[in-house]
């Protein structure tokens, strides 16, 4: 199986973001990489195909 090419993404937050996210991290024992990468992947079956 082929090794999907990995890009970094950066991106600025609020404290109260940053808290969130940390909390949110402690309560399911993972990571922050986890968790954002989870949310990014859930946004594929919100993109509508009928964008030009």
């Amino acid at each position: 199986m082929a090794v999907a090419k990995k890009s970094t993404f950066t991106c600025q937050i609020t404290e109260e973001e940053r808290s969130l996210l940390e909390k949110y991290c402690e309560q399911e024992g993972r990571n922050k990489v986890d968790i954002v990468r989870e949310f990014i992947r859930s946004l594929k079956g919100k993109i509508r195909s009928d964008r030009a």
